[in-house]
């Protein structure tokens, strides 16, 4: 007897959700390593950001000092020349030089103010207010424009009376410029001045300057040269000084017209003790940067030097981000994988566990199913032998006379009902042996002629309840190793199936073909009502049926004998259209 108890799996943990548990601690585990791999790889690219950024503000220290240094030569230059000589009223100009010095940057930025602020005045664009703005911003103690009688048409404050001759060479047209600049800063009513004639209309317009407002030219003018004759290395785009005012000292590059401005997020990485001296980066647009640093001589600061930076390297710096997300998606992608495979493992063991709980369970109802068979064999072969004994005397002592018309038929209806008592007694018999092996006696035999005989007994049947059966393409040459008696017994039960799944009128037909060389098909379609898809796998159970009246055994007989043959049954359906069944048996080929 078998112990059901010792073989259905016990309920374990491992059945009892453990496998999930299992899954979410490794899920955790691998959210916790990509965690940790992504914090690690975003720090080790803010360190590459970080020294990316330090490289490119050395690089805009290199350049700035360069200039500074420059600026300082420049300015010394300057403040040593402190006494130019005064070009007198009738003296020629002087030759120009090869080489551009400080001192010509200085006049010649006074001699272009001056024309300008004489270009204004001549469009009527120069008002008293605008005047005395510029005069402000420029750093100059008065500006005087004068009409060709040496009036004054438009001034900031009064001229000195030293500069009453050099005014009228420039009034007369004896000269187009005047420029003194000699300025001694222990003196406070020392001043320099530079002059220009006026073109269009006679005149002139000068500039007065004292020792702070020229200190402030010459500082500008040194700045200017030396960031005009320093050539901006590679990666630098502009370099641009402005005073603490905002006013530009001066530039060497091209600033971008659309240029805009944003502060660098990682303004953190901006290190050391000269960021409290005012040193700033921010972003230009996608590819360059702008480092701002405090512009000094002789250690004072005179304003913030901007030094824009193409960045190159931060290509690389997107393409290690993406490096990094790619990788990390990558190793999440694993991560998922692996829990997939975890978890269909898993599946696949709770589905193990539940086939053999099926398989015992199928096992217990087959038992169940010999011990029933056993009682209804006991309570029906009793009745079927009587059936028999009287069927066997009404042969005996009921038979028509020979010359009766009823006398064959007669015969023939005894017979049909004593070979269908044999037949019962089989079914009974193979209702007790389904769950147990049986001995059968194989015999090459034709299926055709198999096929032939059941349609002729169920015949008479089917047209009382409007079914037709037909035949086609019935091969009678094929032939099959089987159970004569069995395989009757497998095709009538699925030849029975097909009449009971039609209610009304309809049709089977039933066809014998062979496929290949080795194998016979029987065919069996009807136009009953179909078996839905969820239902196919079922209907070779024991008890399972979808009728009424029912008893769910004639299907498994059927496929346990066709199974026993070597056979198979494939099985198509649409609910609604009809169900066939198709019976595939290893043909017999003689030899």
């Amino acid at each position: 007897m078998i112990d059901r108890a010792r073989l259905l799996p016990q309920k374990s943990e491992a059945a009892d959700g453990g496998p999930f548990v299992q899954l979410w601690m490794v899920a955790l585990v691998f959210a916790l390593l990509f965690a940790l791999f992504l914090i690690v790889a975003l720090m080790d690219l803010s360190r590459l950001e970080d020294m990316l950024l330090n490289h490119r503000i050395k690089k805009a220290e290199y350049v700035m000092e360069g200039i500074q240094l420059a600026a300082e030569g420049n300015y010394n230059q300057l403040m040593r020349d402190d006494q130019p000589a005064k070009l007198a009223p009738d003296a020629p100009a002087p030759t120009p030089k090869t080489a551009f010095s400080a001192e010509e940057s200085l006049e010649g930025a006074l001699i272009s103010l001056a024309e300008d602020i004489g270009h204004r005045e001549q469009m009527h664009n120069l008002s008293q207010e605008q005047l005395s703005r510029l005069a402000d911003s420029e750093n100059l103690s008065a500006v005087a424009v004068l009409d060709e009688k040496g009036e004054v048409v438009v001034q900031t404050g009064p001229l000195p009376d030293a500069l009453k001759t050099p005014v009228r060479t420039l009034v007369e047209g004896r000269r187009e410029e005047a420029i003194d600049l000699s300025v001694q800063a222990e003196r406070p009513d020392s001043f320099g001045f530079a002059g220009i004639r006026r073109h269009g209309e006679k005149g002139a317009v000068i500039l007065v300057l004292d020792a702070k407002g020229l200190r402030q030219w010459r500082l500008k003018a040194a700045v200017r040269k030396a960031a005009g004759d320093r050539p901006l290395i590679k990666g630098v785009t502009y370099f641009v000084v402005e005073d603490s005012l905002g006013r530009q000292l001066a530039m060497a590059g091209q600033i971008p017209e659309d240029m805009v401005r944003t502060a660098v997020p990682a303004s953190r990485n901006v290190r050391g003790p000269e960021n409290a001296a005012g040193r700033q980066v921010t972003a230009i647009d996608r590819t360059s940067i702008e480092i701002s640093l405090p512009f000094r001589i002789h250690d004072e600061t005179v304003g913030t030097a901007h030094v824009g930076l193409i960045t190159p390297a931060d290509q690389f710096v997107i393409e290690e981000r993406r490096h990094i997300f790619l990788w990390t998606g990558f190793m999440i992608l694993i991560g998922l994988i692996v829990m997939g495979l975890l978890y269909q493992t898993q599946n696949r063991h709770i589905s193990r566990l539940q086939a053999i709980r099926e398989r015992l369970q199928r096992a217990e109802r087959h038992s169940s199913l010999a011990r029933l068979a056993a009682g209804v064999a006991h309570e029906i072969r009793n009745p079927l032998n009587a059936i028999s004994m009287a069927t066997q005397r009404l042969q005996r002592e009921y038979t028509p006379r020979e010359d009766s018309n009823n006398r064959q038929e007669f015969e023939r209806i005894t017979f049909v009902v004593r070979d269908e008592i044999k037949r019962l007694n089989a079914i009974i018999q193979d209702f007790l042996s389904l769950s147990q092996s049986e001995q059968m006696e194989l015999h090459p035999h034709p299926i055709g002629d198999l096929v032939e005989r059941i349609v002729f007994l169920v015949r008479d049947e089917a047209q009382a309840m409007g079914i037709r059966i037909e035949e086609q393409g019935m091969d009678f040459s094929l032939s099959v190793l089987m159970d004569t008696r069995k395989m009757e017994q497998a095709l009538f039960n699925i030849v029975r199936n097909a009449m009971e799944s039609i209610s009304g009128e309809g049709f089977i037909i039933i066809s014998v073909d062979s496929p290949g060389k080795n194998r016979v098909s029987v065919r069996v379609r009807d136009t009953g009502a179909g078996i839905p898809r969820e239902e196919l796998g079922r209907i070779f159970d024991p008890f399972y049926t979808t009728k009424k009246n029912g008893t769910g055994i004639g299907l498994c007989i059927a496929n346990e004998i066709i199974a026993a043959h070597g056979g198979e049954i494939l099985v198509q359906s649409e609910p609604g259209r009809g169900t066939t069944f198709e019976i595939l048996l290893p043909r017999e080929t003689s030899r």
